[in-house]
C-alpha cells in the first residue's frame, strides 16, 4: 500500500509537469486564438459558462487554463499542422493512448480511486520517451528524474 501512495504522488508530479509543458507550448507558440479549432473554443466556453466561471475565449491563457488534456493536444496539432513538430505531437498523443495515460490521470486526480503501481510505470515510460527531448520538454525530464530519485 505504501508503494501505491508513493507511486501515486510521483505520477501526479510528473503528470502535472507534462500537462503544464503542453499548456506552455500553446502559450509560447500562439499570440491569439484565431488558429484554435473554433468548435473547441465554443465547447470550452459553454462548459465554463455552465460552471459559472469567468472565461474570455479570445485570450490564449484563458483557453489553456480551461482545457482538458486531450483538448490541449487538439489545439497543438492544429497549431502545428504545417510544421515538422506536428508528427512528434501526434506521436506523443499516441503514446498517451497506448499507455492509457488518460486513465492514469483519472486515477491520480481522484484520490478515492484505486491507484496501482503499473500506472506509475506507464507514465514513467511516456515521460522517458525521447519525444520529450525532441519537444523540448526539459521540465518533464527533470520532474521524472526527481520522482525516480525519491
Amino acid at each position: 500500500m505504501m508503494s501505491d501512495n508513493l507511486n501515486r504522488r510521483k505520477a501526479a508530479m510528473v503528470l502535472h509537469e507534462m500537462e503544464q509543458a503542453l499548456g506552455n507550448f500553446v502559450i509560447d507558440t500562439e499570440l491569439d486564438v484565431s488558429r484554435f479549432p473554433e468548435q473547441l473554443i465554443q465547447d470550452i466556453a459553454s462548459r465554463e459558462k455552465d460552471s459559472n466561471r469567468q472565461f474570455d475565449g479570445t485570450k490564449v491563457k484563458d483557453v489553456v487554463e480551461a482545457t482538458y488534456l486531450d483538448e490541449l493536444f487538439q489545439i497543438l496539432t492544429e497549431l502545428t499542422k504545417d510544421t515538422s513538430i506536428n508528427n512528434y505531437l501526434v506521436s506523443f498523443r499516441e503514446l498517451f493512448i497506448k499507455y492509457e495515460i488518460y486513465g492514469v490521470r483519472n486515477s491520480v486526480s481522484h484520490p478515492n480511486r484505486r491507484f496501482i503501481d503499473p500506472y506509475w510505470y506507464k507514465l514513467a515510460t511516456v515521460a522517458s520517451d525521447p519525444i520529450i527531448d525532441i519537444l523540448g520538454m526539459d521540465s518533464v525530464r527533470r520532474s521524472l528524474a526527481s520522482a525516480c530519485w525519491r
